[in-house]
């Protein structure tokens, strides 16, 4: 460690007199002729071992093309925590490490504020371009999003050589690129045994301590309940603009990276046709109904017409929990996860209830309909009168008295519900591409 920091502070020196008029940018000592290969590990992430297999294989493409090849990784950029600063930072450090205006390329892996940037110099800026660069950051960033630093370093290495080997491009060249020029993956470490809580973040929206408030948020309920959580930020859904496209984004982003059938709900903050989504899968499907869904969005869609993707993420999860603290909607019953799928997703109780119920209205009313029916013709008293002609039949006549007749008008108003009433406790449910069952809902902006 004591040399890593002693190698440090000389870089750091070179940077400082590098304005002076001498030829101390030519006095770098080159580890390998007349190109320098570096490898500057500060945060102390690489055994020698693997600090070791790096530099042989960046000194075998170093050879090959005679342009430098640096990797730097650090804890610490210093008191400027700003982006400017990460890339000024790393832009200082190529040039100590391999000279001012040099032909070569250097991989900054910053673990302080997690903006990472690959400065290109001399003849490499023909063959690394936007699109190149773009190319071999998305290649890397899996094993940077595992923290496997070893293979992310071999694996740029490989893919410089690669674009090397194709020859200079057409393209205007850059000076460098970031993670912010491209679609990145996932953000959120995998625990094992635990479920995912993962952010897709493709264009930056947010930032490295928004990501990792959310992620801890997120994670918090996540291990409470045993769902997946899935917030999903994007300016593209693909070829499809409808809402079931976005739906079916929505569904899919989740099933890539939970599984089909699985207990989890996914938040599409979706920039591209504005309108978003939330899918839910296995069990969440039973807690978040179409309504709770509809309520969730009435939590954050005020954040979200306002761009406040981070607030809005965060109001997500807190009304999440607050679903899952008052257990199922409707009490229902039915969505499992895994291979045992049930096709069920309400509680055949709760069909019976109001069958149930107009069965007993109904009757109910009909007994009062026929009371007033019948009441009038009921008899009262029963009086006999003879009639007598002597050597004739002895005749009687029953005189019946009746009360008067009045009919009684039942009224009976419409019902009224809201449009959140009726089958909105319950939840929607379909099928994704992948096959899985999913529920949720969507907003327009």
């Amino acid at each position: 460690m004591i040399k890593k920091l002693a190698a440090l502070l000389a870089a750091l020196f070179m940077c400082s007199i590098l304005t002076l008029p001498s030829r101390a940018e030519e006095e770098i000592v080159n580890t390998y002729n007349s190109t320098a290969v570096q490898l500057l590990d500060v945060s102390d992430s690489l055994s020698t071992e693997e600090e070791d297999e790096i530099l042989f294989a960046a000194d075998s493409f170093a050879k090959r093309s005679g342009f430098n090849v640096a990797i730097v990784i650090t804890d610490d950029i210093g008191d400027d925590k700003s982006d400017e600063a990460a890339i000024l930072f790393s832009e200082n450090m190529y040039n100590a490490l391999c000279g001012e205006g040099s032909d070569g390329i250097l991989l900054f892996i910053n673990n302080d504020t997690k903006y990472d940037y690959a400065p290109v110099h001399g003849q490499c800026e023909s063959y690394y371009n936007r699109a190149v660069l773009a190319d071999i950051f998305t290649a890397i960033h899996n094993e940077w999003s595992e923290r496997d630093l070893k293979s992310a370093c071999l694996l740029f290495v490989e893919k410089i050589e690669y674009y090397y080997d194709v020859g200079s491009q057409e393209n205007t060249a850059v000076t460098g690129i970031s993670p912010e020029d491209i679609p990145k993956g996932p953000i959120g470490e995998d625990i094992p045994g635990k479920p995912k809580v993962k952010i897709l973040d493709d264009y930056n929206y947010l930032t490295p301590s928004e990501e990792q408030d959310i992620i801890s948020t997120a994670r918090s309920f996540s291990d409470k309940s045993g769902f997946n959580i899935i917030f999903a930020i994007t300016d593209e859904i693909g070829s499809d603009k409808s809402d079931r496209g976005t739906m079916n984004y929505a569904d899919d982003r989740y099933d890539e990276l939970c599984g089909i059938n699985t207990d989890g709900i996914l938040l599409l903050i979706n920039n591209d046709t504005k309108y978003d989504w939330i899918s839910t899968s296995g069990s969440c499907i039973n807690y978040y109904s179409d309504d709770r869904i509809d309520r969730i969005f009435d939590r954050i869609y005020d954040d979200i017409v306002a761009g406040d993707y981070y607030s809005a993420c965060i109001g997500f999860v807190d009304k999440c929990e607050s679903y899952y603290n008052q257990g199922k909607a409707n009490n229902q019953i039915g969505i499992q996860s895994g291979d045992g799928y049930i096709e069920l997703d309400f509680n055949p109780i709760e069909l019976i209830q109001p069958l149930i119920f107009f069965v007993i209205i109904i009757a109910v009313i009909s007994g009062v309909i026929y009371s007033a029916i019948t009441a009038p013709y009921k008899l009262k008293k029963s009086v006999t009168t003879r009639y007598t002609v002597p050597g004739s039949l002895l005749l009687t006549k029953n005189i019946t008295q009746s009360r008067g007749i009045t009919t009684t008008r039942i009224y009976s108003p419409r019902s009224s519900g809201s449009s959140r009433g009726g089958s909105r406790g319950h939840s929607s449910t379909h099928r994704s591409s992948s096959g899985g069952r999913h529920g949720g809902g969507g907003r327009r902006r």
